[in-house]
């Protein structure tokens, strides 16, 4: 290296003078022979020294404005607003040209310890490859859920959005990822879409072709796989790779989406192709302006989506300050939303989104202030000991969703000891969700079995009973919160529980109540 090259010189330079004073050096010809000669050579490692500099800097100039090209058009920056490959864009960056190209690039001691501070700062939200591969998997997700076009998608077009086009690596690396899911129709059409981008190429002909082979492969389309391979190596003979790779390799990562055709998707689709608000489930469906359960000069405006089972929608629940207020608490405490019962809990593809959870006793006066206005809206008791449980704050950005699933423990009549359910308060009778944040496409709450749903409207709340009257679990409350499409949203639960509702919603006799 010339900064070690030159360190080396000035180091001979001091042993070959060693024992020679300042004014002897003059009455030596040897000496001042000796003196020219290290000069010359402390000249030209400090040009060398000058020349990798210059280098790294030319290189850092170049991949910024590259980052800073890859930004024009997002305005400020990724805001909540931001179209899904403009957050796919930012997530890859940091995987690819921050950590492993412009951070070990910045050797100078000063600027080093600056960029260093800001990188530990930010330490706990960089992405990692985990973060990337999350990324592909909800932009598939998001293609399927709401059929959308891959050249759509590549050309940066989201229903009237627009932003820049993907480059050729990025379609490129969707392919490879969805070859790694077994997605094999997926990763044909990204491939041939990576194949014929009108923009400049990046990713060689040769791999593109090995990883047709891949695909045909997995589809055990051996013949068409052959062919492929043969065209890579006669680009690439000696690429021991294009053989020894043929197969893809499975993973590990969380990320392990597959795409279906259900009713769950249909009715997502509904909420977004048709932009509907609501989808009611009979005519009986009502908006009414009904008395408050507790305080009855407090109105309270209802919108009833069905009726047996009820599921209701509470306008103007909570006020733009308590909304913003919350969310505000939840990005300093939300982390990756985990399934599962007290003994066990996991991350999973069911649900990709962000929790926290508040007390009534924390310092923030709206939490006990909302726990409150659901008993008061409700007319259940929520306030006391084991009522309820913590408000619990959710998060959703890219493709963001939580899949059918019952808010009720479905094991409780397997359960040999309810008494243990019973210490927790019960099972979740009820669920209050609130809605912090407008969505701008996706995200809605759907009901596939009742065939109802409705968008996030904000400030507004969802509620409905998961048990019925006589005490038995009603299944159809199955419900799901469609991705996120364009946007992001903010949610707050609050789940109440069995123990002291006996008085507030008394037993029925008949079963079906």
């Amino acid at each position: 290296m010339p900064a070690a090259y030159l360190c080396l010189c000035l180091h001979v330079l001091l042993v070959v003078c060693r024992g020679v004073s300042s004014d002897d050096v003059f009455a030596s010809s040897a000496h001042l022979r000796m003196l020219d000669d290290g000069e010359r050579d402390l000249i030209n490692s400090v040009k060398s020294y000058i020349s990798e500099k210059r280098k790294k800097i030319e290189m850092l100039e170049k991949l910024i404005t590259e980052v800073e090209d890859c930004r024009v058009g997002v305005g400020e920056g990724v805001t909540p607003s931001s179209h899904p490959i403009d957050v796919v864009r930012l997530i890859r960056r940091f995987t690819t040209t921050w950590n492993d190209i412009i951070f070990p690039l910045i050797s100078d001691a000063s600027t080093a310890r600056e960029v260093d501070n800001l990188r530990q700062s930010m330490e706990d939200i960089i992405p990692t490859e985990d973060d990337y591969d999350g990324a592909k998997s909800s932009v598939l997700r998001l293609q399927h859920t709401y059929s959308l076009p891959v050249s759509d998608l590549i050309n940066g077009t989201i229903l009237d959005q627009r932003t820049k086009p993907l480059s050729q690596q990025m379609a490129f690396e969707v392919s490879l990822y969805a070859l790694r899911r077994s997605l094999t129709d997926d990763a044909l059409v990204w491939l041939a879409h990576a194949q014929n981008h009108s923009m400049p190429p990046l990713v060689p002909l040769q791999d593109i072709y090995h990883a047709s082979a891949r695909i045909h492969a997995q589809k055990r389309e051996f013949l068409q796989a052959s062919k492929f391979i043969t065209k890579a190596l006669e680009l690439d003979p000696w690429n021991e790779r294009y053989l020894s790779e043929i197969m893809p390799k499975s993973t590990d990562s969380d990320f392990a989406w597959q795409p279906t055709d259900s009713n769950q998707d249909r009715l997502c689709r509904e909420f977004v192709i048709e932009n509907s608000n609501v989808r009611r489930s009979s005519a009986e469906a009502i908006c009414r302006l009904e008395r408050g359960r507790i305080v009855p000069f407090a109105y309270r405006k209802v919108e009833y989506l069905s009726r047996s089972p009820d599921v209701l929608i509470f306008h103007d629940f909570i006020t733009d300050g308590d909304a913003d207020r919350l969310i505000h608490l939840g990005k300093t405490k939300i982390e990756r939303a985990l399934v599962g019962d007290k003994l066990q809990h996991f991350k999973t593809e069911q649900r990709i989104a962000k929790t926290a959870w508040l007390h009534d006793d924390s310092t923030e006066p709206v939490v006990r202030k909302l726990s409150q206005r659901t008993g008061e809206f409700t007319g259940l008791e929520v306030t006391r000991y084991l009522s309820s449980e913590p408000l619990q704050l959710g998060n959703y950005g890219l493709g963001g969703l939580y899949g059918n699933h019952y808010d009720y423990d479905a094991m409780r009549y397997e359960k040999k000891n309810l008494s243990e359910l019973m210490k927790t308060g019960g099972d979740r009778i009820a669920t209050l969700m609130i809605y912090l944040s407008d969505v701008e496409a996706g995200g809605a709450t759907i009901f596939p079995v009742i065939d109802l749903g409705t968008r996030p409207i904000k400030n507004a709340a969802i509620f409905w009973y998961n048990y019925k009257r006589s005490g038995l679990q009603e299944p159809k409350m199955l419900h799901a919160g469609c991705p996120v499409l364009i946007g992001e949203k903010w949610v707050a639960n609050k789940w109440i529980r069995e123990y002291n509702q006996i008085f507030k919603r008394p037993c029925a006799l008949e079963v079906n109540i």
